[in-house]
């Protein structure tokens, strides 16, 4: 059984490029829930307010989380930028 890690990279490196980028060291960034683009979405998720066209991390991460959390640690600028997402 494959890890995680080989999963998501196996996805990663399996995406279609444009015929413009060649070579098999060219790596495309995964939007569709395997990137760090993905981030704000899975802050929004963990906290139970999803936001539209903010996708967060792809179920084979999301599995990795705990359901539940009983608190959250922000810090000011993180407070001051969710404040300004709302």
């Amino acid at each position: 059984m494959q890890s995680i890690y080989d999963q998501i990279l196996n996805t990663i490196l399996s995406q279609e490029k444009p015929a413009f980028l060649t070579g098999k060291d060219v790596v495309i960034p995964a939007y569709k829930g395997l990137s760090i683009v993905n981030l704000p979405g899975i802050i929004f998720h963990l906290i139970g307010c999803p936001i539209n066209g903010s996708p967060s991390f792809a179920p084979i991460i999301l599995d990795q989380f705990d359901k539940e959390f009983k608190k959250l640690i922000m810090d000011k600028f993180q407070q001051k930028f969710l404040r300004n997402m709302t």
